[in-house]
């Protein structure tokens, strides 16, 4: 989703095509916000100008499953923060700081303002760093991928 003006945007779900027993939530990662479109009609946030790609979620789940995986869901998702990690650049370099990330693989990805991605590894070490040289300056955008969620970071890179 691509937003090109600062504004209030509502999700709302219109029309629910399936049995009763079957919930529909949004899922809101970066406010750690679920909605559940049964008890309400929409979902309404403040959105600055940007790419929104992995913020917003869609679940649809049988009630039963829902009471045992309420939590759950939630939980997954904020597992990883800007509290367990932390990106910065120094130079023409990029580190990734993993703190307390309990993920049996973390995946970093390095994109540029235009959405391609220059760089794709796993990584090996709770501290890496990532050597842009042959890059040009700029900002990049830096998702570091896990089995709880994924949490992405602007850096701006000399």
């Amino acid at each position: 989703m691509r937003i090109y003006q600062e504004a209030k945007y509502t999700f709302e779900l219109q029309e629910f095509n399936f049995d009763e027993s079957v919930d529909a939530y949004l899922i809101d990662k970066e406010r750690n916000k679920r909605t559940d479109f049964n008890k309400t009609s929409d979902y309404t946030v403040k959105l600055k100008q940007g790419k929104y790609t992995d913020r917003f979620y869609i679940i649809f789940k049988k009630e039963t499953q829902i009471e045992e995986e309420k939590e759950e869901i939630i939980s997954e998702i904020s597992e990883i923060t800007k509290e367990n990690v932390e990106i910065f650049s120094y130079k023409d370099d990029i580190t990734i700081k993993l703190i307390s990330v309990k993920s049996e693989k973390v995946y970093v990805t390095i994109q540029d303002v235009l959405g391609r991605k220059i760089v794709s590894k796993l990584l090996t070490s709770d501290n890496t760093t990532i050597p842009m040289s042959r890059f040009a300056s700029g900002n990049y955008i830096v998702k570091v991928i896990t089995d709880k969620g994924i949490y992405e970071q602007k850096v701006f890179v000399e």
